[in-house]
């Protein structure tokens, strides 16, 4: 092959088979990030996160392209990259998101990646089609949905939650689909003050507008106001040109992690004929606890659900579904038959799932949940979900019993909003506290972030002042994390 005038050859950038080179780097890699992220990234006594500065880590990080290929030590890049990146399974990461560190779900990812195929035809991924059917049903079963409902797979909960209000739209207006937003008319969609800031971004996406998206008040525990819903409703229906069609409720907020009143706002959205969707992203994993799973009651009822067991079963990223009552629906909604794919097989054209969905090219994500699920069963999948629970219900018990510090509210799922109370100002309401209250969190919470030895956010919410919000998404954590949580917030607390 000949030289171009750099002096390399397209063999240099065009690789077209796996060398002995190539499968001793990738034997390498895959050494180096178990023993650097599933060993040494869970050991207590490494830190959470090295954190550098933004400038300090362009320093230390070669990010440069250069015009011939890269004839470096690719290895200690990927070191690099390992050592200065977040360690989600370390059992002191109390930050959202992610959901800890499974071998199973691990193992699916790589497989999934290494086949690299496309589920848009059957053709395309034969088990997979397949196996995302079965998935789906089991799902939708499991929720209390009936035999003809179905789901799509998500590149996460937020256009999740996009696809449902497009189909919520679309049940209402049809004629949006073809001719657009020539309505003359405000859709109004309704949500709790506490519901996800992604049902504002996907109505500016759709053309609905974020204000048309009406906040219903909530309680002093994050739960939707049903009396207020009620009242909104009946505003809204009463003006011209204004078409209430959905209200979206939330099964454990992304702050407090409240379960909004799921089958009284499903009885209102049956009398007002409104598709009634919920949020269950974050406390859909709530199903598989036989203590916890009343605060789904009512899910049955709804036309159409979220649930993203990547935050909770430790499913790697992304793993989101949205589950819809009338399977048909989506098919109606979505497809637009391109021949140059979706045309008769002679396996059947109902195999192709491409036509259900917005996307086209498409990962077999629910490889990573069938793959976790299939090894550990219900029954394991039930005892991860009840440990976080238990560590949830340990932390909040410390709290109680330790009088430097004050729940918000009292918790209803695995999120335990909390401040650090200092000695002077113990025994005040934490209105007359606010200034002395609102600087502890951010300062503690960085100074734990920069030293690596633990993560956890906070955040002020309407009236409050900042508080920590310890996230319980990983059972790699137990009581002595939680023990050592307090104390080390304690310990900074007090030499500021």
């Amino acid at each position: 092959m000949a030289q171009d005038k750099d002096g390399f050859t397209p063999e240099d950038i065009f690789v077209t088979e796996i060398t002995h080179r190539h499968l001793e780097i990738m034997i390498q890699v895959i050494e180096m990030s178990i023993r650097k992220v599933a060993i040494e990234g869970t050991d207590r006594k490494e830190p959470v996160l090295r954190y550098r500065n933004p400038d300090h880590l362009k320093q230390l990080f070669s990010f440069d392209i250069e015009k011939k290929p890269f004839e470096g030590d690719i290895l200690r890049l990927i070191e690099d990259l390992i050592t200065y990146c977040t360690k989600t399974g370390h059992p002191r990461y109390f930050y959202q998101f992610s959901a800890g560190l499974d071998m199973h779900g691990l193992l699916g990812s790589w497989l999934m990646d290494i086949l690299n195929v496309n589920t848009f035809t059957y053709e395309g991924a034969p088990l997979f089609t397949l196996m995302e059917k079965f998935v789906i049903n089991e799902i939708t079963s499991l929720f209390g949905y009936p035999e003809t409902s179905g789901g799509i797979f998500c590149p996460g909960g937020s256009l999740a939650n996009g696809f449902a209000i497009n189909l919520a739209r679309y049940l209402k207006f049809p004629d949006v689909k073809s001719d657009g937003m020539n309505i003359g008319a405000h859709l109004i969609v309704f949500i709790s003050e506490d519901a996800h800031y992604s049902i504002h971004k996907m109505a500016a996406l759709l053309g609905i507008g974020e204000r048309n998206v009406i906040a219903v008040k909530t309680d002093d525990f994050g739960r939707m106001d049903t009396a207020h819903l009620l009242q909104l409703i009946e505003n809204y229906s009463q003006r011209p040109n204004y078409h209430p069609f959905m209200v979206i409720g939330t099964a454990g907020t992304t702050v407090l992690g409240t379960f909004d009143p799921i089958e009284e706002i499903a009885a209102i959205c049956s009398k007002y004929k409104l598709w009634f969707h919920v949020d269950a992203a974050w406390g859909g994993a709530a199903i598989f606890s036989d203590k916890y799973k009343h605060h789904l009651k009512g899910i049955e009822k709804t036309d159409s659900f979220v649930w993203n067991p990547s935050k909770t079963l430790a499913v790697p990223q992304q793993c989101s579904l949205l589950c819809v009552r009338n399977g048909l629906l989506m098919k109606s909604a979505h497809s637009f038959g391109a021949s140059y794919l979706f045309h008769d097989k002679f396996y059947g054209s109902g195999h192709d799932l491409g036509d259900t969905y917005i996307q086209c090219g498409r990962k077999p994500d629910v490889f990573k949940l069938w793959m976790l699920w299939k090894m550990k069963g219900y029954e394991g999948v039930k005892y991860h979900v009840n440990c976080l629970l238990e560590r949830a219900e340990y932390l909040t018990n410390r709290i109680k019993e330790n009088e430097n510090f004050k729940l918000v509210c009292e918790p209803s799922y695995i999120n335990i909003c909390f401040w650090y109370i200092p000695e002077a100002q113990r025994g005040q309401n934490i209105g007359d506290i606010y200034q002395e209250i609102d600087k502890v969190a951010p300062r503690v919470g960085e100074i734990m972030l920069r030293n690596g030895s633990a993560m956890i956010n906070w955040q002020p919410l309407r009236r409050f002042p900042n508080f920590f919000r310890f996230v319980c998404c990983s059972s790699a954590i137990n009581d002595s994390d939680c023990d050592y949580l307090l104390s080390e917030i304690q310990r900074i607390a007090q030499d500021l």
